[in-house]
């Protein structure tokens, strides 16, 4: 491990400072404390704590995550706890700075990803104990519930779900056998009967040692549909040649997370740079280290009652949250449930109805379902697109069935009344294509309201060519409606300005911020406005992000910036949710320094680009 000599560097010494446990002190004695300690840097996969040696003090992490983890008899290293900056290594030897007793420490640390650490001895900690008695004694005794809390959920999930795995499991153990291989000069035909014969869903196309591609049975059936004539032909002219792939040591919920959100079920995995099998989206499921990810395949089931789906996902999100899962997998995993759910309610009441339609439909979300961000189940919000004029006695008993059913699954039915189920949210072709007129010129305050939620669409089930027709309406309305976009950015709610601490933003007498409303609501506006401006449709913040950065309106740098802001936000609200389940507004006082420093810099950012989608608005 590298070390640094004392810190002489300003921003290395306002980083340490910034530590929860000397941001608590008096700063003329956290300055002389950081003075007797030293900065390391541990290098990802790096054992810098051992078992069996002696604990000399404690390392603040400063930078980074860090496992706990202690080696099984077979060799495996099993992970019992994530460090994340911010919090302090060593915590189990706090005993040995009161009572002067030495211990050996029978579990390992070692850096999850490249960490800055800075280590200061017991004894010169011992005299600054009167001041950080209290800041050890809250965070150990908060560690010390988390323990017993998981080892408790461990024991339960062992009786009804033998085997089960810990989060931190390795992707490389869920490998169930080797990679089926085939070079990639093989054949079309060739691959189909090793396929068969291996009775595998999908192959690995090497070119000697090296990765070359994947092939499926869903390429080869493609391909076979489009070109008959041609099984002599090589698999390079249908395989994936670029497939997602995971390192083996990459966790168990970054694989699930990465097969949920991918098109392909099937994910090579990668040991040193060489393939050493391949896992499935099923053998996560069954590996899943919280029933309800099994669960999610039978939500789709009618025999499942829709009673026991809101505490399915309820447990779900609580699992993901105390997992410590990163907030964009958690929204992937709880946004393919929700989907699963609202789709089995759709195939439900298509099933109950009597009559059957004349002509298709499209069912759309909105809001933060629509953004892929209903990590909770929240109200209803959604529209109805359907081919035919005379199938709307149809669709209107189908939509309010949906919803009801929907409500039933745990899904409010929305305060304003913004469902399918209301005749002014579902139509045909023509219907919709003069609501959008009507909005644009009656653009008052309710409208532009209705449009800013309208705007947030994504579509969940339905036909394409349908779908098609109705994006093509939007943009000529959008081509035509450069005012209308205008008076959209005007009725956004400005983004709070900053300046220069967090207690100038808030005002002196001002204790409580609604995140959502005040920040996270002006964000989501502005950048579905500057989205719509330069030609977007619908899609996630990640990928409205993307597609702005693509188009060159904001640089690679700023678009790391904004996804940063963004995600801290939303996990910020996430986990005030949980702590403070009670209350819309989350107090200043609950917060850390820490949390302080990085809310300012996501709300400063949010503003910087509520300022530039403004300035590429003009009438």
């Amino acid at each position: 491990m590298k070390m640094q000599p004392s810190i002489n560097n300003e921003m290395r010494k306002q980083a340490v400072l910034l530590h929860p446990l000397l941001a608590g002190m008096e700063r003329g004695a956290a300055l002389s404390l950081i003075k007797t300690g030293n900065l390391l840097e541990a290098k990802k996969g790096e054992t810098f704590l051992k078992s069996g040696e002696k604990r000399r003090g404690i390392h603040l992490v400063i930078e980074g995550k860090a496992e706990v983890y202690v080696e099984r008899e077979s060799g495996r290293q099993e992970v019992l706890e994530l460090i994340e900056s911010g919090e302090v290594v060593g915590l189990s030897s706090i005993d040995q700075l009161l009572s002067e007793k030495e211990v050996p420490s029978i579990v390992e640390v070692k850096a999850a990803e490249t960490c800055w650490l800075f280590f200061i001895e017991f004894q010169n900690l011992k005299p600054h104990l009167p001041q950080l008695k209290d800041y050890l004694l809250k965070i150990t005794a908060r560690r010390l519930q988390d323990v017993y809390h998981s080892l408790s959920h461990q024991l339960k999930l062992g009786e009804r779900f033998p085997g089960t795995i810990t989060i931190f499991e390795r992707v490389g153990d869920l490998i169930q056998r080797p990679a089926v291989t085939i070079d990639v000069s093989s054949s079309i035909s060739e691959a189909a009967q090793r396929l068969a014969r291996e009775k595998v869903g999908a192959l690995v196309v090497v070119d000697g040692e090296r990765l070359a591609g994947l092939l499926t049975e869903r390429d080869l059936v493609r391909f076979v549909a489009e070109e008959p004539l041609k099984l002599h032909s090589e698999v390079s002219s249908v395989m994936n040649p670029k497939p997602p792939t995971i390192n083996s040591e990459a966790y168990y919920y970054e694989g699930l997370a990465q097969l949920l959100s991918g098109s392909s079920k099937y994910m090579p995995v990668l040991h040193r740079g060489n393939v050493s099998g391949v896992i499935t989206l099923q053998d996560c499921m069954r590996h899943s280290n919280e029933g309800a990810l099994l669960s999610f395949s039978e939500v789709e089931d009618f025999s499942y009652p829709l009673e026991k789906i809101s505490e399915l996902s309820r447990r779900l999100s609580t699992f993901l949250w105390r997992s410590g899962t990163p907030v964009i997998q958690s929204l992937e995993l709880m946004t393919s449930l929700h989907d699963r759910i609202y789709k089995r309610v759709l195939r439900q009441a298509e099933t109950e109805a009597k009559e059957k339609p004349a002509g298709g439909y499209c069912f759309y979300l909105m809001g933060s379902a629509g953004r892929r961000e209903q990590y909770f189940l929240s109200d209803q919000d959604h529209f109805l697109l359907f081919e035919k004029k005379e199938d709307r006695h149809y669709y209107s008993a189908f939509a309010q069935r949906a919803a009801d059913l929907l409500e039933k699954a745990g899904f409010k039915k929305c305060e304003g009344n913004m469902m399918a189920s209301n005749e002014q949210w579902r139509g045909d072709l023509g219907q919709w294509e003069e609501r959008l007129r009507k909005w644009a010129v009656h653009a008052d305050e309710d409208t532009l309201l209705i449009a800013h939620n309208f705007f947030s669409y994504r579509l969940l089930k339905g036909s394409p060519a349908l779908h098609n027709s109705f994006e093509r309406i939007i943009e000529n309305h959008l081509e035509k409606g450069r005012i209308f976009l205008y008076r959209l950015s005007q009725s956004i709610s400005p983004v709070p300005e900053l300046q220069g601490s967090i207690r100038s933003f808030l005002g002196m007498s001002r204790k409580d911020i609604n995140l959502k409303k005040e920040i996270l609501f002006p964000f989501h506006h502005s950048l579905q406005v500057l989205h719509l401006v330069h030609g977007g449709k619908s899609g996630s913040v990640t990928e409205k992000i993307e597609y702005l950065r693509e188009k060159q309106v904001i640089s690679k740098d700023f678009q790391e910036e904004l996804l940063q802001a963004a995600g801290y936000l939303f996990k910020l609200l996430i986990h005030y949710k949980y702590t403070h389940p009670d209350s819309k507004e989350m107090s200043l006082h609950a917060l850390s320094t820490i949390q302080k420093e990085k809310l300012y810099y996501a709300v400063k950012k949010m503003k910087e680009f509520q300022t530039m989608m403004q300035s590429h608005i003009s009438i």
